[in-house]
């Protein structure tokens, strides 16, 4: 059975499967199916006050001997509201992973609490970014129109965060050819503006170049005697001359002069780039919903919808 929403063009596909003890060697692709297959993840939630546990719960802590239950008796895992436990899977599982999912007090459920349970349950699978989900309802211990409460909620918050994602990849991709069309203004006219720096650039190097290009010719003085051109003997004889002066000990204590080598910093470190930003998780788009044989048949005609007429037929919902 699919549910699907025509302005989106893809929609969810949600089974309903019966509580059984099959269930632990995985779930049906289709209804009536033989074979079963596991599944990415598992949500199921839990009472705080439901003890021993009971359900697809009770299934898996018994096929696990014991695994949950010593969660619970470690303070681990209370089943209060809006406590949400993740777990590693068991090859003895119908899931890969597995989410308790805190319900609070039985006494204290009701259809606001159902609402509410409906939308952290889609919000856990669509963060944890599931492909498939197996998901219980509970019905032990609650009335049955809680359940089918639960039930009309889940499903309308699924189609929720299925419209909410068609709507932000669609203006992902209104953005991504936003910035396609628009032209880049620091593209336009780089040539031109190359040619003019290539034509004039640096006037005073090529003025430069032309005063070497041509020497100046040094006039003699018609006055003057003739200067000999420094030979560096003369330099030589007056270092000679010069008495040697021995350096005067610094006092104790006094500042030396010395200029001391500073260690040299290293270079800083370049900034880590900022992380691209992580688009929006797609939520599953598969589904299977594991309740009490009892209401299977009422969840799946919620699921149908209401009765279509016979064409050409009066309708029965007047």
């Amino acid at each position: 059975m699919d549910r699907s929403d025509a302005s989106d063009g893809e929609g969810a596909r949600v089974l309903v499967e019966p509580l059984e003890r099959d269930i632990l060697g995985g779930v049906r692709e289709l209804e009536g199916e033989a074979g079963r297959t596991r599944v990415d993840l598992g949500l199921i939630p839990l009472f705080s006050d439901q003890r021993p546990l009971q359900g697809l719960a009770g299934l898996i802590d018994w096929r696990s001997s014991g695994r949950l239950s010593a969660l619970a008796r470690a303070g681990l895992c209370t089943g209060e509201l809006g406590e949400q436990v993740l777990m590693p899977g068991d090859r003895r599982w119908p899931v890969d992973r597995l989410v308790l999912v805190g319900l609070g007090a039985q006494a204290d459920f009701d259809e606001a609490k159902a609402q509410a349970a409906a939308g952290r349950l889609v919000d856990v699978a669509t963060r944890l970014g599931a492909a498939q989900v197996l998901i219980e309802l509970p019905s032990i211990g609650i009335e049955r129109t809680q359940t089918e409460a639960l039930f009309g909620a889940l499903i309308e918050a699924v189609e929720a965060a299925l419209r909410d994602s068609a709507r932000a990849r669609r203006r992902r991709l209104e953005a991504a050819a936003e910035a396609v069309a628009e032209p880049d203004p620091t593209e336009g006219g780089a040539g031109e503006h190359e040619g003019e720096q290539a034509g004039n650039s640096h006037p005073e190097v090529a003025s430069a170049e032309q005063d070497r290009a041509d020497p100046i010719a040094v006039e003699p003085d018609p006055g003057g005697e003739d200067l000999a051109e420094p030979t560096g003997d003369e330099d030589d004889e007056a270092d000679a001359a010069r008495p040697l002066e021995s350096p005067e000990p610094a006092e104790h204590g006094a500042r030396s002069d010395a200029i001391e080598a500073t260690p040299e910093r290293p270079p800083a470190e370049d900034p880590e780039p900022d992380p691209e930003p992580v688009e929006d998780p797609e939520p599953p788009l598969h589904w299977w919903i594991v309740a009490d044989e009892g209401v299977v048949a009422r969840l799946r005609r919620v699921l149908s919808g209401p009765p279509r007429p016979a064409r050409h037929a009066p309708s029965l919902h007047t």
